[in-house]
Order: structure tokens, then sequence, then C-alpha cells
């Protein structure tokens, strides 16, 4: 019966058991938020933890999953977040939206109408949204005479060779 009881108690490892200033929202506030580990910023997405370890803990478990670091969750749907322990629908859903949300903010123009004055800078406009596509896909910018973008293009069309 005693046993039953220390199983359902939440975990004294939390993370109001840390000093203030190792705790992640605390240190995000003080310092900023490229202060923190991947494992403190997934942490504060995740928002608590399990009964059986922290928000931090669970953080450091997910990232230990993949060998390939941050880049592999980029791909994750929410129901791929949902298969780890720990990750439910409202954890899976948060998480995939920061990463489409990540995706979204690197696949950005710093302007309306950028300058495309070089391969390397049309390449930029295309790379975070191109980077882990399945398939090879063909785009075009259409620029106008001071090399500005006008508009982005994508041939959706599926061509058997």
């Amino acid at each position: 019966m005693q046993a039953i009881e220390n199983d359902n108690k939440k975990s004294t490892t939390g993370l109001k058991s840390l000093p203030p200033a190792e705790r992640p929202r605390e240190k995000l506030l003080s310092s900023g938020a490229q202060s923190l580990t991947a494992a403190e910023l997934l942490a504060l997405l995740i928002g608590s933890g399990t009964r059986k370890e922290s928000a931090l803990a669970l953080a450091g478990r997910i990232l230990s999953l993949e060998e390939k670091g941050l880049a592999a969750f980029a791909s994750y749907t929410p129901q791929e977040f949902m298969q780890i322990s720990g990750i439910g629908q409202a954890r899976g859903c948060i998480l995939a939206a920061a990463v489409e949300l990540g995706r979204r903010i690197a696949a950005a123009p710093a302007a309306a109408n950028p300058l495309i004055d070089s391969p390397d800078a049309a390449a930029s406009l295309y790379m975070e949204e191109m980077r882990r596509l399945p398939k090879e896909v063909f785009r075009v910018l259409l620029l106008n005479v001071k090399n500005e973008l006008i508009l982005k293009e994508e041939d959706r069309q599926q061509k058997k060779m």
C-alpha cells in the first residue's frame, strides 16, 4: 500500500527544487533565450513534467532519442512526438507548432522585396523551407529590373519519366 502511494506522488526533482537562477524560465528572463540549452528551451515548451520526471529531465530524454540532434525533430508530426513517453496530444501539438513557427521564421525574407543579386541570395530564400523536403521540386523567382523579388513560384506538376 505504501509503495502505491509513493508512485502517485509527484517527483521531488521538479524544477521548483532548483535554485531560481538555474530554472529555465527565470534564466530566460534574466539572461535571454540565447543563454538556455536546447533542453531548457524544450522544457519551457513542454511546460510541466510527469509524475516521474521534471520537464527538464523529459526534455533531456527527448533530445537523447535522436542521434542527429535537434534537426531530426524538424520533420516530426504531432503523432510522432506523441509516441514519446510523457508527450500527449497537447504537448505533441505544441512541439510541432513550435517547429513550424521556427521554420517559417527562418524562411521569411528580412525585407518585403529582398534583393537577389547572387545565387547564394536566391538559395537563402528557399533553403529553410526546402532543406528537408522528401523529393526535389522546381522553384522560380521572378525579379524586377532592380533584382528585387516580385514573386516566388513552385512547379507542382508531377511528371513521370
